[in-house]
């Protein structure tokens, strides 16, 4: 299956959750594949082993216990991105090989999830940071094409400001792309807190851990939840 990826569309008019996928994935919520059902599900959570977010460390950590202990993910990875020269290189290798080792399984749901600094580039490409200003920085753009070769469902969570800014592309080996992210291009998110997006995606993931939740289904949530949106 070879589908177009298409910039994706604003939820309502709230500024910092936008649904980005791949034309397949236009179809019901209850047609669409919910993250707690029994797909085999693998986590990869990637930020910068040093920067100036704030307390992103208890904030993976309480998703990574929702997704290993409410979710049963089969695979959850932490890849602290190095900020020593290496960065691009190594998270290339990482994201290359997590794709490669779990795409055995058809049923397979393939879960990325950034939490960091990311601003547009020169070209206007994403680029990730470790701080806000100066330090160690990567092309996103480039590492997330890697994503679109695996043969399986792919969703990326990116809570980041302008984690809307993806580049398109082709997934040519089956599966499906989504993206959730937590601002438009152009617009800050949350700070690591009681009003982060991650705080937000952390809650309503537990809450519907019982029956499962679709992404749509929880973007739609996201974008209603007054913490994040100040409203």
């Amino acid at each position: 299956m070879s589908c177009d990826l298409q910039y994706g569309h604003k939820l309502h008019q709230r500024p910092w959750l936008f649904v980005h996928t791949t034309s397949s994935l236009i179809e019901s919520i209850n047609n669409q594949p919910k993250i707690g059902t029994d797909k085999n599900k693998v986590l990869l959570i990637i930020a910068w082993a040093e920067n100036d977010v704030g307390d992103v460390e208890s904030e993976i950590r309480d998703l990574r216990s929702v997704f290993e202990k409410d979710y049963n993910c089969n695979s959850v990875s932490f890849f602290p991105i190095p900020g020593d020269g290496s960065q691009r290189r190594r998270l290339n290798a990482e994201t290359s090989s997590f794709v490669e080792n779990n795409s055995q399984r058809s049923d397979t749901l393939i879960i990325v999830y950034y939490i960091g600094h990311c601003s547009p580039n020169g070209q206007g490409q994403a680029e990730w940071a470790a701080f806000e200003r100066g330090g160690p920085t990567l092309s996103w753009h480039v590492t997330q094409q890697l994503l679109f070769s695996a043969p399986v469902d792919v969703l990326l969570i990116l809570d980041c400001c302008n984690a809307s800014l993806i580049t398109k592309g082709l997934k040519e080996d089956g599966g499906r792309f989504e993206l959730i992210a937590a601002s438009a291009k152009g617009v800050k998110t949350p700070v690591p807190g009681r009003k982060s997006f991650t705080r937000a995606l952390t809650r309503l993931l537990k809450q519907h851990a019982e029956d499962g939740i679709s992404s749509e289904s929880l973007a739609s949530k996201l974008r209603e939840d007054s913490k994040i949106t100040g409203e």
